[in-house]
């Protein structure tokens, strides 16, 4: 992952070159009435440096801040919280598990752990989301 950090206003921009692009995860960090001035020099600094750029997961309200850039959006999906404890999603998580589907095929287990978690729970398996986030990209 790289940082690029403004000259300009104090705030940053995450993220991550592949195959000429620079792939941005979200909007700058930095304070609201900073993010077209951050937006715009990160822009500068990748045509610099001959990269393209792509924004990851910018909603609705983020769209706001690149009127100019010409870029374009496209839908990719939604978020959806389901109910764990309802019998249905419960029945169909147990058929995938039965025909051997998803991360349990992979040596990864899945349960559901209520809230709030004891300290004991964060300790015994503390590279969980490491390994996880490893597979990614």
């Amino acid at each position: 992952m790289n940082s690029f950090f403004s000259e300009e206003a104090d705030g940053f921009v995450s993220f991550r070159t592949a195959n000429g692009f620079a792939v941005v995860l979200e909007e700058p960090v930095c304070a609201s009435e900073d993010k077209v001035t951050v937006i715009e020099e990160f822009e500068s600094y990748c045509r610099k440096n001959s990269l393209k750029t792509c924004y990851y997961r910018i909603g609705e309200d983020g769209l706001s801040y690149f009127p100019s850039s010409g870029k374009q959006k496209l839908f990719i999906g939604q978020d959806a919280l389901l109910d764990a404890e309802n019998s249905a999603f419960r029945e169909r998580a147990e058929i995938h598990q039965e025909r051997g589907h998803g991360l349990e095929k992979a040596g990864y287990r899945t349960e559901i752990r209520y809230a709030p978690q004891s300290e004991r729970h964060h300790r015994s398996d503390p590279g969980g989301f490491r390994r996880v986030a490893d597979g990614i990209g």
